[in-house]
């Protein structure tokens, strides 16, 4: 679990506002696994492939924060999989 107060030097988006629905057409391509998401094979540095996947879910980038970004996007990852899980 994620240490339940982290303080970023920047403001972040909240986990409800991550987790709102995306719409329908890009849910059902991502359940069907007809949407194709880059790949880790893609030339980029791990700095730049950890900015392009955040960029996609709504988590902002800011200058020197990129780990803070990724710590958004596995508090994101931890919370989509429990609530999974919750109702599965």
């Amino acid at each position: 679990k994620p240490h339940p107060e982290v303080r970023y030097r920047n403001k972040m988006p909240g986990m409800q506002d991550l987790m709102q629905a995306w719409p329908k057409e890009v849910e059902d391509e991502l359940r069907n696994g007809t949407l194709e998401l880059p790949s880790a094979e893609i030339d980029f540095s791990v700095e730049e492939y950890a900015r392009m996947m955040c960029s996609l879910l709504g988590i902002p980038v800011y200058d020197g924060c990129v780990v803070e970004s990724v710590h958004v996007l596995l508090s994101l990852f931890s919370e989509l999989r429990d609530t999974h899980d919750m109702y599965a």
